[in-house]
């Protein structure tokens, strides 16, 4: 029984795996839209993004089926602590392996936040050249409450 049980957490591993490189082959084609600027590339990729994490969020579904499943070897709230310190060698290479994926999740993850903040920021960046400009107070970024002096005096009085 848990011979079948170290097949589904493989299986697991592979499909994460696919996904997680997935993702990341999608964050990078966005980054590169990104910087194209056309607006409907940006929104195509982004909903391919959308898409595959809907995915990512029913393997977190089927992580906890495994972690839960009466073939388990022991209990334990995660794979990794269930696999960990076994005297199988199957167990402990599934365990390195749980481990590898989960770094290339987080990996993924850091990289959809910074291309999600760039293009947060290239989006308003024209707001804030207007602003600059016209000589206006800007908000601060993330402090929306906050007002801030800013530039665009000198500009002006040169033109």
């Amino acid at each position: 029984m848990s011979d079948q049980w170290n097949n589904r957490v493989s299986e697991y591993l592979d499909e994460l795996e696919e996904l997680a490189f997935t993702m990341e082959g999608l964050l990078e084609q966005t980054k590169i839209k990104t910087s194209g600027g056309d607006p409907r590339e940006i929104q195509a990729s982004v909903a391919e993004l959308e898409s595959k994490l809907v995915d990512l969020e029913s393997k977190v579904a089927q992580r906890e089926e495994l972690i839960h499943d009466p073939g388990a070897p022991r209990k334990g709230v995660s794979l990794q602590q269930i696999l960990r310190d076994d005297s199988q060698i199957e167990r402990s290479l599934l365990a390195e392996r749980v481990e590898d994926v989960a770094k290339t999740v987080s990996e993924t993850n850091h990289k959809a936040i910074a291309l999600f903040v760039c293009q947060y920021h290239l989006l308003d960046c024209s707001t804030h050249i207007l602003r600059l400009l016209s000589g206006r107070d800007l908000p601060a970024t993330y402090h929306r409450d906050a007002v801030e002096p800013s530039g665009g005096g000198l500009f002006n009085e040169a033109a």
